[in-house]
């Protein structure tokens, strides 16, 4: 089972390859609703889903 602190570290993993991949500026919401889409597929339940947007996407 995942905790939070794993998915807070999936994240800035995930962020760091964003940033790689946001260069572009017309990439940048691409690769943000990409980002909404991972989440929602690789958190555990939709409650942690939540807390994990609104702890990095406010």
């Amino acid at each position: 089972m995942q905790t939070l602190t794993d998915t807070k570290q999936r994240h800035q993993n995930h962020t760091q390859t964003h940033t790689k991949n946001s260069i572009l500026a017309t990439s940048t919401q691409q690769n943000y609703m990409q980002c909404h889409e991972y989440h929602l597929t690789s958190a555990p339940d939709m409650q942690t889903t939540k807390e994990y947007l609104q702890t990095f996407h406010t």
